[in-house]
């Protein structure tokens, strides 16, 4: 947006249209949030968005049966009955005319990036740059971007592709595996449209989107004419254009569900698929986090073609053909640094200016949902790239089921936490819950923010262990595992406790509660052997073996009489025929410790915000390493990952310090400065760095305490005297007053 535009919208947010609903501009209420309103003249139809910081209101297209898709322009005319409405000042008056007749003569794209000066070049974009982790802090970051001129020069305005013999010949050598498809000298312009065309988001094209493609080759045909006529933002109306037209499949014309290679290869062309993977090639993927990147709209593409399905192996063939396959090994490193940035593209809401729907939107942030099958050379064995694509289904999913949410906001009583926990949750439905807990407040605490949502699976975790106040589950003396306490009543407080296992997958903060990977393979519905139970019982499971080698019923009379299979609380004798049911039945007591009700509420409450269907290839040990993080905290980690600010000597005392902790210490450290207890799959470099910040060593005329700002994972450490004075307070602060309020820190 022109600092003029936005500048009108500031002028007619402070007049404040409210008498005519049909003349309603958009507004700034008390918290300087645009409100949803919308203003419709003549044949033009305007729809005005939220934006939740600054003072600018932005707007885009709203399309239906009687507003074309258009965008347009405030007129002077339209100014006129603006001013008279809000009877603002002579001075206001003229402002506003003298902007809106500057409005009609630009073609400036609306955009949500707002204005810098920068020395001795063109304005500046400030762009939100979110890290990866649980709750990515946005980082405001400048650079530098050219305007387009009035006029473009020639080489701006003209690319050059392949077309004919050279791509042809491109496309043969990816499919021989001897060389990559490149950019032919030959030249074949493509000439970019004016903005006047209709279109979505930046994607300017010569032809109305349809409501729906009866075909995938008319879905192909628009894909490909959104890459010949992309402009200088037109890579995220590229990708814009893909998940458009994968989204908007005719009911009536139900495209095959058999895909051949000829077919496969029909779409790639008509697309201009090798086209955009030779722009793509040489390209840093993990650098930009943009959607407006070749590779970016490359990942999305290839993401959602449709792929051969004749055999099993002729996806993964055709995707080597067509040079893919050979692309993503070469790029493997930014690729993966690229999933793990899009995080935090997951965690902004839907930008004004893409005219989309929610299903579309699905396959526009949710691109990695089927990588797993797609692309498993990039997922490989990792955790953390696994836990990327889950969480792409979960956006996907909530993306697609339409319902009227309520943003979950928790009070959490720091006394009785799964307890309170319990009687919010049952208020919120499961659409809602899917998309995570928005903030949390502690009773009788005036503090909030991330770091306190962050700690709220920290103060849960340790509620509910046994020596929590609300305990579910007991140390395991020889496995070390946590094991559900026998003859627990509150089969609530269970189905709340599935519920906040969800949404720790959700938010990719683990809980630290060290349950053991079998747990996790009932609660998903898969079969657990004899080798998985075995670190509960070795005894047992020998017993097990033997009733299970048994080749007669005398066998088995002779190992325990006439009696039902060890543990498995059956009440008929264990014969050949139904030994292997009652084998199943004691493997399940033994994992819920003869709780299965309770264990069932378990599992009900975290399916019914995550359904089964979500975790197709994610295994037992993979929830359980998402779930149960990085207990294990290396202090040499820990302490590289730590900025201290402090003189040289107490910088070493501190490091001392944290090398000397117990493994219980350290998690303790780690959550009185970010309020997670341990490290998430991504690793250290999941989490924002820890900052260490000096203080005085007095305060009101006593030796000061340690105190943390969780939500910037900061520590303000008093500069004590000497190393053992340090090492003494710290010691105390983390052994007594983890659990306290943050008032008490």
């Amino acid at each position: 947006m022109t600092k003029r535009r936005a500048t009108l919208f500031t002028v007619l947010s402070a007049a404040a249209i409210a008498s005519n609903p049909c003349e309603r501009l958009c507004q700034l209420d008390g918290s300087s949030v645009c409100t949803n309103g919308s203003y419709v003249r003549g044949e033009f139809c305007h729809a005005y968005f939220r934006r939740t910081s600054g003072e600018h209101c932005y707007h885009n297209t709203a399309t239906s049966a009687t507003c074309p898709d258009s965008l347009p322009r405030l007129a002077v005319t339209d100014a006129e009955a603006i001013v008279n409405a809000a009877q603002v000042t002579p001075a206001t008056t003229n402002r506003i005319r003298r902007v809106a007749m500057e409005t009609t003569t630009t073609t400036t794209t609306t955009t949500t990036t707002t204005t810098a000066t920068t020395p001795n070049g063109p304005p500046a974009r400030r762009r939100r740059v979110y890290p990866v982790g649980p709750s990515p802090q946005p980082v405001e970051t400048t650079t530098s971007e050219p305007q387009m001129p009035a006029t473009e020069p020639e080489s701006r305005r003209r690319r050059v592709f392949p077309v004919g013999a050279q791509a042809s010949a491109a496309m043969q050598a990816a499919q021989r595996g001897s060389a990559r498809p490149t950019p032919s000298a030959a030249v074949s312009e493509v000439v970019r449209p004016t903005q006047a065309a209709t279109g979505y988001g930046y994607f300017s094209h010569a032809r109305p989107v349809p409501q729906s493609f009866s075909s995938r080759a008319d879905a192909a045909d628009y894909i490909g004419s959104a890459f010949a006529s992309r402009g200088g933002q037109g890579y995220e109306g590229f990708s814009t254009a893909v998940a458009v037209a994968l989204s908007r499949q005719d009911s009536a014309t139900s495209w095959p569900s058999s895909v051949t290679e000829d077919d496969a290869l029909d779409f790639w062309r008509r697309s201009q698929g090798a086209e955009l993977l030779a722009s793509s090639l040489g390209m840093a993927c993990g650098t930009l986090p943009s959607s407006q990147n070749a590779c970016a709209a490359l990942l999305v593409l290839v993401s959602h073609i449709p792929l051969p399905n004749t055999d099993e192996n002729a996806s993964i063939l055709f995707l080597e053909r067509i040079g893919v396959g050979r692309f993503m090994e070469d790029n493997l490193g930014g690729i993966r640094a690229r999933l793990l940035s899009s995080l935090g593209d997951l965690e902004e809401g839907m930008p004004h200016h893409l005219t989309i729907d929610n299903t579309g939107y699905a396959l526009y942030r949710g691109w990695a949902s089927e990588w797993m099958n797609r692309f498993p050379q990039v997922i490989g064995e990792s955790i953390a790239m696994r836990s990327v694509v889950l969480r792409h289904r979960i956006f996907a999913l909530n993306q697609r089921i339409p319902s009227t949410t309520t943003s979950v906001s928790l009070n959490i009583d720091r006394a009785n936490p799964l307890t309170s926990l319990a009687s919010q949750l049952s208020l919120f439905s499961a659409a809602s819950l899917r998309r995570g807990v928005s903030y949390v407040r502690y009773v009788n605490e005036p503090a909030g923010g991330g770091g306190l949502a962050r700690e709220f699976f920290s103060v849960v975790a340790s509620a509910v262990r046994s020596s929590g106040v609300s305990p579910l589950f007991e140390t395991h003396a020889s496995s070390g595992y946590e094991r559900m306490i026998a003859g627990m009543n509150s089969t609530g407080n269970c189905r709340a406790f599935g519920q906040f296992l969800a949404l720790s997958v959700i938010a990719g903060n683990p809980t630290g509660i060290l349950l053991p990977p079998m747990f996790f393979a009932r609660i998903l519905g898969r079969d657990v052997s004899l080798d998985d139970v075995q670190v509960f019982d070795e005894d047992w499971t020998r017993s097990a073996r033997l009733y299970m080698a048994a080749s007669s019923h005398e066998e088995l009379l002779a190992f325990n009489g006439d009696e039902p299979f060890p543990g498995s609380g059956a009440t008929e004798p264990v014969t050949i025929e139904n030994r292997a049911a009652q084998l199943q039945l004691a493997i399940e007591n033994l994992i819920t410790n003869n709780s299965p009700a309770q264990f069932a509420a378990i599992a009900e409450g975290f399916l019914s915000v995550l359904p089964q269907r979500l975790f197709v290839g994610i295994e037992a040990q993979d929830l359980f390493d998402i779930l149960v993080g990085i207990t294990d905290i290396d202090a040499a980690e820990l302490i590289a990952h730590m900025d201290i600010q402090m003189s040289e000597t107490r910088a070493d005392w501190l490091r001392q310090i944290i090398g000397d902790f117990t493994p219980s210490l350290r998690q303790r450290f780690l959550r009185f400065v970010t309020g997670l207890s341990v490290v998430p799959v991504g690793g250290w470099a999941a989490m924002s760095r820890l900052r260490i910040s000096p203080e005085a060593r007095t305060r009101n005329g006593r030796v000061a305490f340690p105190h943390s700002q969780t939500c910037f994972a900061a520590l303000y450490l008093p500069e004590y005297e000497s190393l053992e004075e340090m090492r003494e307070i710290l010691t105390n602060v983390l052994t007594t007053c983890i659990d306290a309020g943050m008032q008490e820190r």
